[in-house]
Order: C-alpha cells, then structure tokens, then sequence
C-alpha cells in the first residue's frame, strides 16, 4: 500500500476515533446530585432537569436518569441530534422508572389555612414583597405586533414621537376565545427571572386588561412568567401600570421567548386601543410564590381520588370540589379538614409538560416516567426522527387552554412532524387522548409517524387525529399492534363537557389525508364508540387484523357525527360488508393475562393463550402488544 494511502487511513480512523469519544454520558440523581458537578459519571451526577435542559449537548450524547427517584421542577426539553447519532434519555440503577413529575408537593398543613365550613384555600400572600435587582431594559422602541384568528379582525399601527412608539390597535370585532388575538412583544434573553413590566394605556372604551406573559415563540408555547396581582382597568385616560411577571417554569438557555399577552376577549368589538412599551427590569420575589399558572387536576394519594375542577367558588358543593383563582394565586377546596397531611401524597397539578420534543431531531427517549402535568406529557410541533419508547404516562391534562377549555395528551405531535417512532410505552389517565397527531398550520406535513406495540387505556380517546388547513398534508401513518382498553373510563370523563369517549377519534380534517393504517390491534370497550368521527374518513383509513369488542352489544361501533351517523357494534358484519374495513378482524372480548387495577403501571394486558386473536395478527402472531 502506498504510504500516503496508509497515512490517509490512519488519519482518517483517528478522525472516527476522535467522533466516537467525543460522545459522552451525563448522569442525573434527583436525591444526591449536585448541578456544579461534571454530570460526566454516577459519581459526579447532576441534580435537576433544569441542568439538563442548560446543557448543550452533542450527536451521540446520552443523559441517564437514576432509576427510583423523582425530578420534579422543569419541562425535560429535548435536544437534537443528528440521523443515526441521536441524544439519548434514559435510565441507570434499580428501582421504578425515573419520574419526571412537574406537579406541586401540597401534602403539608401549613400550606393551607381555613377560609370556611370544610372550605380551605392555600396560604394568602399578603406577606410577599417585589423588589428590582438589575438594569432597566428600555422598551420604549420595542417592536409589537397583533396575531389574530378568526373570526377576530384587529389591525396594529405605530408612530414615534421623541424616542417613544405608540401602538394603536383598532379592534373591529374581538374572538370567540383569548388566543384567538395576541399581542407579540419582543424577544428576552432570559426567562429563569422575575420581572417588572412598566407600560402606558387607555382606550376609547372601558374593559379589563388581560395578563401578560413571558412565552416560548413557538410550539409547544410554554409559559415561563406570568402577570400577577388585580386586573388593570383601562379607561379613556392614560395610565402607567407597573405589572410584576412571576417566573414559574425554568427556560433552558437559547429558548426563543417574547413578551406575549392573550386579549382575543377581553377587548370590545369597535374599540380602539393605544399601548406605549416603556421598561422591563429583572426582579426579586421574596415570599412564598402564588399558583399563578393554572391548576387543572389535583391528585390524591397518586390516583386513589381526584379534585374536580369548577370554575367560581359558588360551584364548591362536593367534597375535593376546587376552584382556582389564577389572577390571585390562590387555590380553594372544599374538603373535610385540613387537607394537607391528611394523605400519604396531595399533588396540584400544573399547566406544564413533562417533556417537550418541539423543534427537535434525532433524539430518543427510552423508559422514562412522565405524570401529573397539567398541558401534555410529550408536547411538540416541527418534529423530526424523534423515537419515545419504553415509557409510561399517566395522569395528564386537565389545565385550561384558554377559556373554560381543558386540555391534555399523553403524546402529542403537533403540526410540522416526520419519521417518528411511538413503541412499547404504556399510557393512561389522559384528559383527552394517548396518542395524536393534529394541527392548524398551513404548508406543513405529518409523514411517517408510526404507533406500535403501546398499551393505551382509560383515557378518554386513544388516537386522536385532525388538521387544517388545505395546505398541509398528512401521509402514512401507522398505528399497529396497540391494546387499547375502556375509552372514557377515566377520572376526567364525568368533568368534561364534551364527553367523546372512543379508541380512534378523527376530528375536524381539512388537510388531504393518506393512508392511515390500523391493524393488528385490540380494541375494548369505549362509553361512546369505538371509533368516532366528525366528518367521514372510512376512505383513508385502512383497517384490519383487529380484535374488537363491546360489552353491550347495542353499544357503538362507529359513529360519524358531522353526519349523524350511527353504527351498532352488533351490526359489524356492516363495517366489512358495506365499507369493505376489517375484514380479516375478528369481534370477540379479550382475555388478558393480569390486570391490576389499583397499580396500573404493574399490569399485563397481553392476551392469554386461549383469549380471541391471541392467534390472529396479519404476521401470525398475537393482535395487541407483544
């Protein structure tokens, strides 16, 4: 061999070398961790989420969580990787899987005192201070623009006078919900700070401010700061508000974030408002915090009872009734005497996630726990080569979205989304459903996202799908080999106001659709119908290889309510005649191996040897998970 040839291929393995070793393994105790560690062994291990989310990571990088402990605080924010160097999160040691868990510790009496008969309220804060501690950023030229939806219709006008801009927003006719109008500040360098937001206003007609917020710019938009104290009345005279943002959620450094405020409601149709930025100043809260983000599910001894949510303090009649005053910080319960202590656990769960995928690639999640966070527990939009396996999720949603609405996913997929694995994870206890992918933005695709071998049950819905608008487009998705069981049978069901409870839902779908395949699955019981849609998607939907079955025979098997649509699950033999689906499937009640309902997470719903389709799948084995 020639000698530079030689010399070429030892260069070049000292290179592979070289990007081998550069990938290293960071380690994360929740108990004995410290965050000034080097994180780089068992030894030197970080402590919080916050660490990890602050790190910049690189292709091939793995994070592992210690088996057996609980990370409480912050969103898990994944990082990117490249195609077949992935960044990696998953466990080390003995013990239960790693919980990720955003909800708030309220199992101690002194964070509760008595505001009535069997009505308590967490601690008033009379006694918190706000004080300024850095540089008065000037926003006096700051940029601001109006977002709206609709049926919302507002326009956004500045002029400068002497180093000032004056916004003028003319507000023709105001949204049927808060997000549907926005004001988008400018950008921030950091959101792990409490801040004081100085601003002037009036208004050719009286109303309410709304609050403002330090937001992520994009999906899945979390909320790191929001406005705490009274609401700001605007009149037709000027007046200068000094409103304090409370920082609530830590932001990993590099996160895009903006002053945002959600006034789609707030401000009457015909008015017109003028708005003129002025300060914004780092600051110190001292005191304990108020539950400024909203509250959307309280947990008692980790599912054993749940809170019900109302929305006024008249509504508290029922014991663990509870309303949450967001603009005070202060949560009530009707309760029989001090709830704190009075169980092994009391968890409010937050309007957060678990874990955000948005705006990442190449990056795998293997046997994490993720529960009791009141948003999603996977939430993310443009999405690509993302894999979430091995995982359990359970207890999720229940926050407002905006309005009286509620939300909640197990796994979400939003918008812009491609070549991502779902498999093997265990999901339960959803506000709304396990496993979707939907979204509103134009020009944007969701292409070969494929759910396997998952054990979805007692959620209200289990495969959610829908899109708009016209331009965007939704192709190959896989959903096989699933076990999903008793849709609706869920602690949220009985809260909500839009009970539709099913296996397979399709909602509103304007995007062209191709080539949803579903097969091989186990498919038990559901309050409203095992599958349920708005408008009609039987064509795009390629269905076989199942195992299906309802307890009550005139129990629904479909039903296309756009339409008025109504298909018994004793008229199955329709469905394989008539639509020409699932004609290999077979209609019989499963049998599952073990079932434990006081501790789902230890339950085993394979099919027993004798159970219908335990023989049946399109590749000759079991349908279900394997």
């Amino acid at each position: 061999m020639p000698f530079h040839s030689m010399k070429n291929m030892i260069i070049c393995s000292g290179l592979l070398a070289v990007s081998v070793a550069t990938a290293a393994t960071y380690y994360v105790d929740a108990e004995h961790g410290d965050d000034k560690a080097a994180g780089t062994s068992a030894a030197t291990a970080w402590r919080s989420i916050a660490r990890v989310n602050a790190q910049n990571f690189k292709p091939g990088d793995t994070v592992l969580f210690k088996r057996g402990n609980i990370f409480r605080g912050s969103t898990l924010q994944l990082h990117s990787g490249e195609p077949d160097k992935p960044v990696t999160y998953s466990a080390y040691g003995d013990g239960h899987k790693p919980i990720i868990q955003p909800s708030l510790d309220f199992n101690d009496p002194a964070k509760w005192e008595a505001y009535g008969e069997n009505l308590w309220r967490t601690k008033t804060i009379l006694a918190n201070s706000i004080k300024t501690n850095g540089p008065e950023i000037n926003l006096r030229m700051s940029n601001w623009t109006v977002y709206t939806e609709k049926p919302a219709s507002v326009t956004c006008e500045s002029k400068t006078h002497d180093g000032q801009k004056t916004y003028t927003f003319s507000y023709a006719k105001q949204g049927e919900r808060e997000t549907n109008v926005q004001m988008l500040g400018p950008n921030l360098d950091n959101g792990n700070v409490h801040y004081v937001f100085k601003y002037r206003i009036r208004s050719d007609k009286p109303f309410d401010m709304s609050i403002f917020r330090v937001m992520m710019s994009r999906s899945p938009w979390t909320t790191y700061s929001v406005e705490f104290g009274k609401h700001v009345h605007v009149t037709t005279d000027w007046q200068e508000v000094s409103c304090f943002l409370l920082n609530s959620t830590s932001c990993a450094e590099g996160t895009s974030i903006r002053l945002n405020n959600f006034w789609g409601r707030a401000v009457p149709d015909g008015t017109t408002v003028e708005f003129e930025p002025i300060s914004l100043q780092p600051a110190d809260f001292i005191g304990e915090k108020p539950l400024l983000q909203d509250v959307g599910n309280i947990i008692f001894n980790h599912g054993e009872a749940c809170g019900w949510k109302r929305w006024n303090m008249e509504q508290l009649k029922a014991e663990k009734d509870y309303y949450h005053d967001t603009r005070e910080g202060v949560l009530y319960i009707r309760h029989t005497g001090n709830p704190g202590g009075a169980y092994k656990s009391l968890e409010l769960v937050y309007k957060t996630h678990c874990v955000s995928h948005g705006g990442a690639h190449d990056a795998v999640v293997d046997g994490l726990w993720c529960r009791y966070a009141g948003g999603h527990g996977f939430s993310g939009g443009n999405t690509h080569r993302v894999t979430i396996r091995n995982c359990d999720i359970c207890y999720i949603g229940g926050s407002v979205l905006y309005d009286t609405t509620r939300y909640g996913n197990g796994i979400e997929f939003w918008c812009e989304a491609q070549d991502c694995l779902v498999e093997n994870n265990h999901i339960w206890q959803c506000y709304d459903v396990a496993i979707t992918n939907q979204g509103n933005a134009p020009n944007q695709i969701q292409r070969n996202l494929t759910y396997r071998n998952n054990l979805l049950h007692n959620c209200e819905q289990h495969y959610e799908y829908w899109r708009s608008p016209g331009s965007a487009l939704t192709e190959n998705i896989q959903f096989i080999g699933n076990t999903c069981v008793d849709a609706g049978q869920v602690w949220a069901h009985w809260q909500r106001p839009n009970k539709h409870s099913c296996h397979l839902l399709a909602y509103q779908v304007t995007a062209p659709t191709r080539n949803i395949v579903v097969r091989d699955n186990v498919f038990c019981n559901a309050i409203e119908a095992l599958i349920l849609h708005h408008a009609d998607l039987r064509k795009v939907m390629n269905c076989d290889h199942n195992l299906w079955w309802q307890d009550k025979p005139d129990s629904l098997l479909l039903r296309i309510f756009g339409a008025k649509y109504d298909l018994k699950f004793s008229e199955f033999e329709k469905w394989q005649k008539n639509d020409g689906k699932d004609v290999h499937s077979l209609v019989g009640k499963p049998i599952f191996v073990n079932v434990d309902a006081a501790h789902p997470e230890n339950g085993n719903f394979h099919l027993a040897p004798d159970s219908p389709g335990a023989h049946a799948a399109s590749d000759g084995g079991p349908v279900g998970i394997r």
